[in-house]
């Protein structure tokens, strides 16, 4: 689950709504609500929330639009601590650029609301899905369900977040090479100091140490690191 994504996602929801309201409504603009539904199902399905009247609160905040907004955060124009901001203000109409100072604050109210919204949903997630402890296995098909960045997929699990670990995820796990037993066998093995000590030495900006990194990550016994070092041979993009 990408926080990014995310907040794509509910600006979109944002900007429909905004739409919604300003032509009166779902029976004055019913293929608007329809667009809106649909997103909105697919937010919900994004963070692995089921829809429900309580779920929809998480989405209940200020409108975006000034005048709803305005009633809850400060105003420029009210605001003694801004007023070089009023003067760039006049100066913008005087040219002509008369809304771009009041495009700004609004756009940062806008991120305001999509961050509240965000941290809501999340909040409810993790809420409803780590309520009871689950098993690393349990972890490994939740991540690969909901698509979760791999390094927030090895936070839950408890790894590592390194480069052998991230191609483990992204690429073994997510890709299909490879059962969890085995993700979960390489990443154990990772993390076990007598087989780390490898990845220490091909990290390393040293020609001859990152050779006996290689060298000794070879005879390891790991089972995937000769594609791992193939793609990194190669410059490919895993993580």
């Amino acid at each position: 689950m990408n926080s990014d994504d995310a907040k794509n996602l509910i600006r979109v929801l944002l900007d429909i709504r905004t739409e919604l309201i300003h032509y009166g409504g779902a029976e004055e603009a019913p293929a608007i609500w329809e667009r809106y539904f649909e997103h909105r199902t697919s937010l919900f399905k994004y963070f692995a929330l089921p829809e429900t009247a309580e779920n929809y609160k998480l989405l209940d905040v200020p409108q975006v639009n000034d005048e709803v907004i305005g009633e809850n955060l400060p105003s420029l124009d009210n605001d003694e601590r801004f007023g070089d901001f009023r003067q760039l203000k006049d100066i913008l109409r005087e040219t002509g650029i008369i809304n771009t100072v009041d495009e700004l604050v609004f756009d940062e109210r806008k991120e305001r609301i999509i961050n509240r919204i965000s941290r809501n949903l999340y909040n409810a997630t993790k809420a409803l899905h780590f309520s009871q402890p689950m098993s690393l296995l349990e972890l490994l098909d939740y991540g690969k369900e909901h698509k979760l960045h791999a390094n927030d997929l090895l936070l839950l699990l408890g790894f590592f977040n390194e480069p052998y670990q991230r191609f483990l995820i992204n690429v073994i796990w997510y890709g299909g090479y490879g059962t969890a037993g085995q993700v979960l066998k390489e990443l154990r093995r990772a993390q076990d100091i007598r087989y780390f000590f490898g990845f220490v030495e091909y990290a390393s900006d040293l020609l001859w140490e990152k050779q006996l990194g290689i060298d000794y990550l070879k005879t390891s016994g790991y089972k995937f690191i000769e594609a791992f070092l193939w793609m990194e041979r190669t410059k490919a993009t895993y993580y």
